[in-house]
């Protein structure tokens, strides 16, 4: 069989989509024994081909498809902006009844789906969504990170330039006509299917795949790199890290106010590290939030913001932290949280369906609506050694049950069936 991987995500801009990619590509160098009659097809971008290289994967070319004739949402063409999508009373009738054709008059007037066709790909794979899965008219596996489009749709991220629109139209079709969907849990295959079956979205045809540490994390040069990293980013010798995008459900609001608070009830000043990227209006927005909310609190001055990092950057800056802080509301698991664990850092994070069930009892818990409980967590692992050293150890051995070699195993064994079934 001609099996094509179609993926664009790549760049350290594109955040957890672009670590979950390059751990796609390198668990897709690990083609296994039934596979190796089959030919293998990268569809991509030039970064995508350096990073298949660089693994040693075998694929057998690798080639940018024409543009895709991508159906534009009704939300998007009439209504624009989301605010004012939001605020459309017909939209509740529109969401309801929308998103129900059949792509199969798309995939015929799709010109990428024609020219992957006619280069002979029988089973498509994009590790994201993806219009041109559902659009190209060939048997398509994709993976699904979640449903927080559906379960928290109040958040902003989730409101502006049609992105629901766009999120619903790929998944109620996927639902339908996905020979395979990956979840990256149990929780996320329940989500999937109590948003989806009424879709006819089955059981039978959601694999899980749970997530692993991303490949330029190296636990092999954790010292060198926190000694390296602390220098060249002028870091302060103890700080707590949140690695996130610039977006209301990451939360970065209460985990300021936390700090605050510790500074105010005990005059302990702890740096926070950030990085992320601001280069679209919300993320910028939210940042001007931040830092407002940081000079209200009067800790403007311990925040340290790094920008977008390189790959090679993120395993100093965990293994230098004094911890992860990371009080999302979004789930059902979060990759920062095996990058810390595989690194010794210890874990602070949201207690939410999903995220419970991804750390046992390798993270304090705290709500993340609650900026007491984050910062009585802060404390608890700034001022005690021996309590951040076994959550760590905790951490540590979670850490084994998303490894590289399990991932791979779960992604080949999914195309597996997928491929048996087409």
């Amino acid at each position: 069989m001609h099996v094509g991987v179609s993926t664009y995500h790549t760049n350290p801009d594109d955040g957890g989509i672009a670590q979950y990619t390059l751990s796609v590509l390198r668990a897709l160098a690990q083609r296994p024994s039934d596979f190796r009659e089959d030919r293998l097809e990268l569809f991509g971008t030039e970064a995508a081909r350096a990073a298949a290289v660089a693994f040693g994967a075998d694929f057998d070319a690798m080639e940018v498809p024409p543009p895709q004739s991508t159906a534009v949402s009704l939300g998007r063409r009439v209504l624009g902006n989301g605010r004012l999508r939001q605020a459309a009373t017909a939209l509740h009738q529109y969401r309801h009844r929308s998103h129900r054709r059949d792509p199969s008059a798309l995939a015929r007037s799709n010109s990428a789906g024609a020219w992957l066709r006619d280069h002979g790909v029988g089973l498509l794979y994009a590790p994201a969504n993806s219009d041109l899965l559902i659009e190209s008219g060939i048997p398509a596996v994709i993976t699904v990170h979640d449903v927080q489009h559906i379960r928290q749709p109040h958040f902003q991220e989730h409101i502006d330039d049609g992105y629901w629109e766009r999120v619903e139209y790929i998944l109620r079709n996927a639902a339908r006509s996905a020979t395979m969907i990956i979840a990256e849990s149990e929780t996320g295959k329940a989500d999937l299917l109590e948003c989806y079956a009424e879709h006819g979205l089955t059981p039978d045809r959601v694999a899980i795949v749970p997530y692993t540490v991303p490949p330029h994390v190296r636990a092999d040069r954790r010292d060198q790199e926190a000694t390296r990293v602390r220098g060249a980013f002028g870091l302060p010798e103890r700080y707590v890290f949140y690695p996130a995008q610039f977006q209301p459900h990451k939360n970065h609001i209460r985990l300021v106010e936390a700090l605050g608070l510790i500074r105010m009830r005990t005059g302990l000043r702890v740096p926070l590290v950030l990085s992320g990227a601001q280069n679209w209006s919300l993320a910028a927005d939210t940042w001007r939030t931040l830092m407002t909310t940081a000079t209200r609190m009067g800790i403007a001055e311990q925040i340290h913001y790094v920008g977008v990092v390189k790959n090679e950057d993120m395993t100093g800056l965990y293994a230098a932290a004094t911890a992860l802080v990371m009080p999302s509301y979004f789930g059902p698991t979060n990759i920062p949280l095996i990058e810390a664990w595989s690194l010794g850092c210890p874990v602070i994070t949201s207690d939410i369906r999903g995220i419970r069930e991804m750390c046992g009892d390798a993270a304090l818990l705290v709500p993340p609506s609650s900026a007491d409980d984050i910062a009585n967590a802060i404390l608890a692992v700034w001022n005690d050694d021996s309590f951040a050293s076994a959550l760590a150890a905790r951490g540590a051995a979670r850490a084994e049950l998303f490894s590289p070699d399990r991932f791979a195993d779960a992604l080949w064994a999914a195309l597996r069936r997928a491929k048996a079934s087409v």
